[in-house]
């Protein structure tokens, strides 16, 4: 069952209340283009996280306020392949160049990287212990 762009249309008085909208890719590009059309309409921050990746989301870039990457998905958006924080600033501009207003790299457990137009700011992941907790739900 896919999301229609009707369904999409009928949500519209939710879209209108809102103050950001956030998505992904495991909806129909119809849909999300739908849904991306109304919340430029009523004025709304569009955030997307580019998941799964697909190339059909390249012609919706320059209606994105934020995008939201991990470094696959940039190395995809930008054709640069990123193993270091430099490749990943490389690949930030190039991803803004497409009309996006910020790309926010997530690099795992190094942190992720903001790209603007006007700055680059590297955030490095704190560190932290990982516990397993097991909880035995059936006693």
């Amino acid at each position: 069952m896919m999301l229609t762009t009707q369904e999409i249309n009928e949500q519209h008085r939710y879209i209108a209340e809102s103050d950001v909208m956030l998505m992904q890719l495991e909806t129909n590009i119809e849909a999300l283009t739908e849904f991306i059309r109304l919340g430029k309409q009523e004025n709304k921050m569009i955030m997307l996280n580019p998941a799964p990746y697909t190339k059909q989301v390249t012609h919706l870039l320059s209606d994105i306020d934020i995008i939201t990457p991990n470094e696959t998905e940039a190395s995809f958006l930008s054709g640069v392949t990123i193993t270091d924080i430099n490749d990943a600033k490389k690949a930030g501009n190039i991803i803004l160049q497409s009309g996006v207003k910020k790309v926010i790299i997530t690099l795992g457990a190094r942190g992720s990287l903001l790209c603007e137009h006007a700055r680059t700011l590297y955030i490095p992941a704190w560190s932290a212990v990982v516990k397993d907790y097991y909880i035995n739900a059936t006693s």
